[in-house]
């Protein structure tokens, strides 16, 4: 992919407060974003300098073209990130994201350098996110962008508590809450179909307003972003409210569950929860993230097999864990994909405080047994040609089954890896390919 651009838009203006770091600006730069509580935020025209033809030159001297692209993206950034913060680089930025889609925002579109980035992302996923979302380590613009999504995802929040929110800032009462829903499972599983009806915070959500707000990325390049987000989002409701929501995330470890738990406890509303552990194969997964369109997102072989084998392989930990706090259990259901619809494999029993199979096949294979790498890797070979899409369609409703064989003959002759990186990297903007899972199956 070849990026030629000859300008750059200029800059909005930064606070010449601010430190060194960067990270004590002046919130004032919001004021170069127009910023909609229920629309997208639309980057405007700063006063900065004028820096016309500044990444032509800056591509020809870091490495002599005037033409960004997958091969020297990293170079370029690396220039652009030494910088100092006054010269204008967002869009020079935004090209090498565009050029190269293994770059992620958050090495592109902030101030920090790459070796602290690293640093801070060793410390672990969460401590990351953290980082993050602190001010001063986003580009102003970006950090507008990010400022109007958790706006929006505060209305949606404010819409499904009004009475609450009325009587709080009438000076009386508090936020009430209603009991939460766990949808656990890898990517496609149908956790969002099963909350469709549901208020719920989703990380995918903030991801595709991304995607909306600056175009041409990937659902990979946008993910630390978007889940950065809906943690400051889901922090500040609990700072200010103690309010604990439903969020629509994978709960794929233990740690996940847990701190939803104690967030729960901590919030002192007496909250209970309904877990929905969800089991999909492999193959049925990687297709039906095939049929998705839009900015629904798209990962790649390797991204779905490693959630879908942290699924099983945390199952019986966290099992373990909602048996230890079954107080906070309203209930709990395992459901397995087979033969086109869900099977109730294990429920959760208040008389015996502790979950039980249903199907003891089923229970074995997805609960007690080891994950079966050998499938993943008949997975990964598998090649798309007829017989494959008839034995992913088989036992699907005509319409659905006809969304699915529209979306793999796309692919046809590719194996289910190299179909899935093609089409991880499509940036089409249809959005009628295909829901994310079958409708009406819960």
């Amino acid at each position: 992919m070849l990026i030629d651009f000859s300008s750059v838009a200029p800059r909005p203006v930064v606070d010449s407060s601010a430190g060194a770091d960067g990270l004590n600006r002046s919130s004032s730069i919001s004021r170069e974003v127009l910023t909609t509580s229920n629309g997208p935020a639309v980057l405007s025209v700063g006063r900065g300098s004028d820096p016309s033809g500044c990444p032509l030159r800056l591509a020809e001297s870091v490495c002599g073209t005037s033409q960004i692209n997958e091969n020297n993206a990293k170079d370029v950034l690396e220039y652009l990130k030494g910088l100092p913060k006054s010269e204008n680089t967002f869009q020079a930025r935004l090209a090498c994201l565009r050029a190269d889609p293994s770059l992620e925002t958050w090495q592109a579109l902030t101030y920090i350098s790459n070796e602290e980035l690293i640093a801070q992302k060793a410390l672990g996923f969460f401590e990351f996110k953290e980082f993050l979302g602190r001010a001063g380590v986003w580009l102003p613009e970006i950090e507008n962008v990010n400022h109007n999504i958790i706006n929006n995802l505060l209305v949606r929040a404010a819409d499904e508590c009004s009475g609450s929110f009325v009587e709080l800032m009438l000076g009386g009462g508090e936020v009430n809450a209603s009991d939460l829903v766990i949808a656990r499972g890898a990517p496609a599983v149908g956790k969002s179909s099963y909350l469709a009806n549901r208020y719920a915070v989703a990380p995918d959500e903030a991801k595709s307003m991304i995607r909306d707000r600056v175009q041409g990325l990937t659902n990979d390049q946008v993910h630390f972003q978007g889940t950065t987000i809906v943690q400051r989002f889901e922090h500040a409701l609990m700072e200010r409210f103690s309010l604990v929501f439903t969020s629509d995330a994978l709960y794929l470890t233990v740690d996940a569950v847990e701190n939803k738990l104690n967030a729960m406890v901590d919030s002192g509303k007496g909250q209970k929860v309904s877990v929905r552990d969800i089991q999909v194969d492999l193959v049925t997964l990687c297709c039906r993230v095939l049929k998705r369109g839009g900015n629904e997102p798209r990962m790649t072989f390797g991204a779905v097999s490693n959630f879908a084998k942290s699924a099983v392989l945390n199952r019986q930990a966290i099992i373990d864990l909602l048996e230890q706090k079954n107080d906070l259990i309203k209930d709990y259901s395992l459901l397995v994909w087979e033969a086109g619809k869900y099977i109730e494999v294990a429920r959760f029993s208040p008389e015996e405080g502790k979950i039980v199979a249903v199907d003891q096949d089923l229970f074995e294979k997805y609960v007690t047994s080891k994950y079966n790498d050998n499938e993943t890797e008949a997975a990964r070979g598998a090649v798309i040609d007829e017989g494959f899409m008839m034995s992913v369609v088989e036992g699907l409703e005509a319409p659905e089954a006809q969304r699915f064989l529209t979306a793999l003959k796309v692919y046809e002759g590719k194996t289910l890896e190299e179909a899935m990186h093609i089409h991880s990297r499509s940036l089409s903007a249809d959005p009628t390919i295909g829901s994310r899972v079958l409708k009406g199956l819960f």
